[in-house]
This record gives structure tokens, C-alpha cells and sequence, in this order.
């Protein structure tokens, strides 16, 4: 993994790169608690970021590279286009060809309809980490090791209410990660 900490040192702005280290962390932990692979976690939670200070257009180009169907809906949230270059930039440049990493890279920023249990992790992890500071945040962390759904609901509903407050678009991943939710809280 030591390779992992020189490739992001590289790829990511200094607080991108503590943030990152923070998911890893929380990440391990939360896969601990339910029984999960902690070292697939901690290696997700490191690489879910990889490509976040890449530009649009360089976005664009690793859609092109590695085949990645895109249309005006996904262009439209140019916001979540490092969780999907991210997860491809993990399969194909480090070779990681696992697909629970994948899953958790490919959705840690909108969830999915159907998330597994190591994609809402890793989820949570993202929104929960030491460096994050907002209110609540510490009600969120203790409420990830008790009820992961509790967690991800409260996560969801907080980035919907952000997004709808900004007037900003959401993708249909994010709605549907919402409703599958309202059905197990």
C-alpha cells in the first residue's frame, strides 16, 4: 500500500490527500465493527479520491480512455465525474481488479439503489472522517457503528438539503439511493 501514499502525495492537493487518509482510517475501523475486510476497506477509503483534482476536461478524456459511457444527465454533475474515473483509474492503471473496491469507489459520492454493505462504508467513511467538521458530525459518527442505514439516510438527506440549497443538480444515483433507504429506517 506504501505505493498508494506516493501515487495520491502526487495526484492530490495536501488537504485532499489528509482527507483521504481520514476515509482509510475510518474506513478500516467501520469494516471492523461489521465484520468486513479491513485492508479492502482502508484500501478503498484511501483510492476513493484519486482523480478528485483532476479538471473537467481531464475527466472527460479518462471517460474516452477507458470506454465510460456518459451522457448529458452525467454531465450535468460534473461534481461526481472523480467517483467514476476514480474507480476505472484503480481497475485499469493500478490493476486492483476487485469489484467490492470498485463498487465502493464508483458510488461513494452519490450511493446507488441496492448499496452493499462495503459500498455504504465507504460511503460513510467519506462523510465521517476526523477532518470533517459540520454540525452534527459527531451524532453521524457515533450513529455509523450503531445503524449503517441510519448513517447513510442522514448523510443522504443532509447532501439533497445542500444540493437543493445551492439550486445545484442531482444525479438520479443520489434519488435512488434515497428512496431505497426510506424502506429499511
Amino acid at each position: 500500500m506504501d505505493e498508494y501514499f506516493e501515487l495520491l502525495k502526487c495526484r492530490l492537493l495536501p488537504e485532499r490527500y489528509n482527507h483521504s487518509l481520514g476515509v482509510m482510517e475510518t474506513a478500516g475501523k467501520l469494516a471492523e465493527h461489521y465484520g468486513m475486510d479491513v485492508k479492502k476497506a482502508e484500501t478503498a477509503g484511501l483510492l476513493h479520491d484519486v482523480t478528485k483534482n483532476c479538471s473537467e476536461s481531464e475527466h472527460i478524456e479518462m471517460f474516452k480512455k477507458y470506454n465510460i459511457e456518459y451522457d448529458t444527465e452525467l454531465l450535468r454533475a460534473p461534481k461526481i465525474f472523480h467517483q467514476i474515473t476514480g474507480a476505472y483509474f484503480v481497475k485499469c492503471e493500478l490493476h486492483i481488479n476487485d469489484p467490492d473496491i470498485f463498487g465502493a469507489i464508483r458510488y461513494h459520492a452519490t450511493g446507488h439503489k441496492n448499496m452493499t454493505l462495503f459500498e455504504k462504508i465507504i460511503y460513510i467513511a467519506d462523510f465521517i472522517e476526523p477532518e470533517r467538521d459540520f454540525a452534527d458530525v459527531d451524532t453521524c459518527r457515533s450513529l455509523a457503528f450503531k445503524d449503517l442505514d441510519k448513517a447513510c439516510f442522514a448523510y443522504i438527506k443532509f447532501c439533497i438539503e445542500k444540493n437543493v440549497k445551492k439550486g445545484s443538480y442531482i444525479y438520479k444515483d443520489t434519488f435512488e439511493f434515497y428512496n431505497s433507504l426510506t424502506e429499511v429506517v
